[in-house]
Parts: C-alpha cells; sequence; structure tokens
C-alpha cells in the first residue's frame, strides 16, 4: 500500500526509544571503527556509568533490557554527557557529527511531546532540524543506515504535523494507558463481540472520566451548581 505522508501518525514515545537506542549505539560503533574493541568496551563501561550517575537512568529489567519512555527521554536531554565521553575517546570528524546530532535530537523533544498547537514557523523549523539529524548522522558515518523511526521521523512526522498542527497531542500514550486499563476491567464489560465490550468500556469512561485540558475545550463550560441545587425536594425527584 501507498500511504501520504499526512496520514503517518507518529508515536512520539516509540520513535525516540528506537532513535536513542539508534544513536547510542553508532558511538559505540564509531569508537570501535577508529579504536578498535577493546576501547569500545571501555567505552560502554562508562557510557553506562554516565547514564545511570549523571543522567539518573535505572536499568530496565524488561523488553530485553531497553529503556522506557520516561528513562529514553532522560537520556536524550542528556546525550551532551556521552558526546563529552566520545570527545574524549575517540575526537574526530565523527564524534563532531554525532555531537551536532544530539543537539538537534535534544531540539526535537518538546515538538514531539508538545500536545499545543504549533505556529508554521515551528513546523518550519522542526522539519529542517529533523531532516539535519538524521543527514549528520548519515554524513559522519558513512556505514550507517537510517532507521525506519528515523525515516518516520524525518519524512512523515513534519507532515503529519502541519496537517494537525500538533504530534503530542495524538502520541500512543494515552491509548496505550486505556488499552491497559481496558485489560484490566475487561471482565465487566463482556458482551457478544470484542467490539461491543470495547463500545460499553468507552461509553463507561466517557461518564466517569475527568474532564481533559483546558485548551482542548471548544464549547462553553458549565458553571458549578449552587449549594443545595442537587439536594431532591421531592418523592420524585431524581436528583440526589
Amino acid at each position: 500500500m501507498v500511504i501520504a505522508a499526512m496520514d503517518v501518525a507518529p508515536m512520539p514515545l516509540h520513535l525516540m526509544l528506537g532513535i536513542t537506542i539508534a544513536v547510542l549505539e553508532l558511538s559505540v560503533e564509531a569508537v570501535t571503527f577508529f579504536l578498535g574493541e577493546a576501547a569500545a568496551l571501555a567505552f560502554c563501561t562508562s557510557m553506562g556509568e554516565i547514564l545511570r550517575h549523571d543522567a539518573g537512568v535505572s536499568p530496565a529489567p524488561f523488553f530485553g533490557g531497553t529503556f522506557e519512555g520516561r528513562e529514553c527521554h532522560r537520556i536524550g536531554r542528556k546525550l551532551g554527557l556521552v558526546a563529552e565521553l566520545m570527545d574524549g575517546t575517540a575526537p574526530g570528524p565523527g564524534a563532531v557529527a554525532w555531537r551536532r546530532a544530539c543537539s538537534l535530537s535534544e531540539g526535537l523533544l518538546p515538538t514531539l511531546n508538545r500536545a499545543d498547537t504549533l505556529s508554521s514557523d515551528e513546523i518550519a523549523q522542526f522539519e529542517t532540524d529533523a531532516a539535519a539529524f538524521v543527514d549528520g548522522l548519515k554524513a559522519g558515518s558513512a556505514w550507517f543506515s537510517v532507521t525506519p523511526k528515523m525515516h518516520v521521523l524525518c519524512c512523515h512526522a513534519a507532515a503529519f504535523l502541519r496537517r494537525f498542527r500538533s504530534l503530542g497531542r495524538y502520541s500512543e500514550q494515552g491509548l496505550e494507558a486505556l488499552d491497559g486499563r481496558f485489560n484490566q476491567d475487561a471482565a465487566r464489560y463482556t458482551l457478544a463481540t470484542f467490539l461491543g465490550s470495547c463500545r460499553e468500556f468507552v461509553k463507561s469512561a466517557a461518564v466517569g472520566g475527568a474532564p481533559g485540558s483546558a485548551a482542548h475545550r471548544h464549547l462553553p463550560t458549565r458553571k458549578p451548581a449552587v449549594a443545595g441545587a442537587r439536594v431532591a425536594k421531592g418523592a420524585g425527584d431524581k436528583r440526589t
């Protein structure tokens, strides 16, 4: 199937999980390429200590040890510390390109997480920085192959952003939370079909859920009732 770029919804959390891991692996590959495996092993040890102590990252004992979302974003904001380690270990054009890519990646994070509407200038800057981030990694390491998630960041995120003016508003984290809640309460919404169970769950969530962000309210809101207005005043009054 051929799908227009503007119709492909990027998943900010999963994008940065994949991209952060790819960027860290590329730094190890660069050290290995220039200095050998022994130096790369020492570099990995030092990088792990930096991420744990200076960036405050805890090891994740699931999914093969990869980083969870919060840890991944914390690493993304602290990649400059790894860049300083790389400068001291394997200085050269590769380290310079990697540091610049880290700086660009750090600047992309707020846009990926932002639920507010972006201006046309902000979208254009994001598109430029995303392309420069991917192109810089490729130019600094000739052997590097652009990953599918980097392709989505570079070629789809900006198109989707121009159409809907936000990426964080359509992130997958809310859907993941809703899926977890549905799995936990599935026994309470058992109907003949799975779709019917989902419908009943969504109806219940819509009735009992808290209101969303004020930025997303497009209609006038109701004012609080006066004291005593909800007290029953007769036998047939259904007020509480």
